[in-house]
């Protein structure tokens, strides 16, 4: 009886398995494909001063740094443009930080603008160990930089530009504040766009038998095998957002954003589980149109985030309330002392 009830449990196991490699199959060339991206034009900045970065894998980053309108400049704002964004499209996104007196950097990942070309690599929107390590590269230059390295750091970046931020962030304890608009996470986003895939092939009393983590199990596989393929390591972001829970964190959706829907942006600020995390939902906004939605609101929000940086007294952490915003509506809640 024993033999016999071991026997079965292997060939289920067997079975599952090879359903998880069959799905992972069919839904690779979906991971996999491209989305359309629009990134924002180029901005020509006159004052603007070229600057470049070596990798640690011996990569040429090319970047801009934009000087703010102040005398004393009042923090640094490295910027992380979108999927084929180019540096020189910053002041798109900064202008208003720029004219609050901060100094923006911008750069060009790897495979990017006029940055370096990595063989082998075809980067996709989601996002990888290499696009970190060139956000890291960048903060090394800063040091490197006398009237810089002394500045307050906070970074700010678009789609996944604003997942390498934050994944930054989470590496570099000298960010102080993080603002991502249109972020996501790889795990969160193959979960919810799965399972609407999935219900056009699957009846829904079927597909309401799978466990939650039997798909989880099936996105790991898709993106493991993916990153096998292309040479890369794809970032699980959801590991890294518990060590930004005492960091200043924005982050921005549109409430029309059929790619980063507002729920990922809410799951991703529940996982910070922080006291100084807000949520922005921007109405009528699709995923990188909130600057163009509501310009003056989103640069008069991106000022007063940043505004922290140059604060001589960090604020009672165990008093900051966390504040929700979809249009005019705020939900707000003080969170127990840390």
């Amino acid at each position: 009886m024993a033999s016999v009830l071991l026997a079965t449990v292997a060939i289920l196991l067997a079975v599952d398995a090879l359903v998880h490699l069959v799905v992972a199959r069919v839904a690779l060339p979906v991971f996999e494909e491209k989305l359309p991206s629009l990134p924002s034009p180029v901005v020509d900045v006159p004052t603007a001063e070229d600057v470049t970065f070596d990798t640690r894998d011996q990569l040429r980053l090319r970047g801009t740094l934009f000087r703010g309108a102040a005398a004393r400049p009042r923090g640094l704002i490295v910027f992380c443009p979108e999927m084929d964004g180019d540096s020189r499209s910053a002041p798109a996104y900064c202008q208003g930080l720029l004219d609050a007196g901060f100094h923006v950097l911008a750069f060009d990942f790897r495979n990017q603008g006029r940055s370096d070309r990595m063989p082998d690599y075809d980067p996709l929107h989601w996002l990888t160990e290499y696009e970190v390590a060139d956000t890291l590269a960048v903060f090394d230059w800063i040091e490197t930089r006398p009237e810089l390295r002394k500045l307050p750091l906070g970074i700010f970046g678009v789609s996944r530009g604003g997942s390498a931020a934050l994944a930054t962030a989470a590496r570099n304890p000298r960010i102080r504040c993080v603002a991502a608009d249109g972020a996501f996470s790889l795990r969160k986003m193959m979960m919810h766009h799965g399972l609407n895939w999935a219900r056009l092939y699957v009846p829904q009393p079927i597909l309401r038998l799978i466990p939650g983590w039997h798909v989880d199990l099936t996105t790991l596989l898709v993106g493991w095998w993916s990153g096998w393929q292309r040479h890369c390591r794809y970032i699980t972001l959801e590991h890294w957002m518990p060590a930004l829970c005492r960091r200043q964190v924005l982050l921005i959706s549109g409430s029309r954003d059929a790619y980063v829907v507002p729920e990922i942006t809410r799951q991703l600020d529940r996982q910070m589980d922080g006291v100084n995390t807000a949520v922005w939902i921007v109405p009528g906004a699709k995923h990188n149109s909130a600057r163009t939605v509501q310009p003056e609101q989103y640069h008069n929000r991106l000022v007063e985030f940043f505004s922290a940086l140059d604060r001589q007294q960090e604020p009672d952490k165990s008093k900051v309330p966390v504040v929700e915003e979809v249009g005019t509506t705020a939900r707000r809640r003080i969170e127990a002392p840390v």
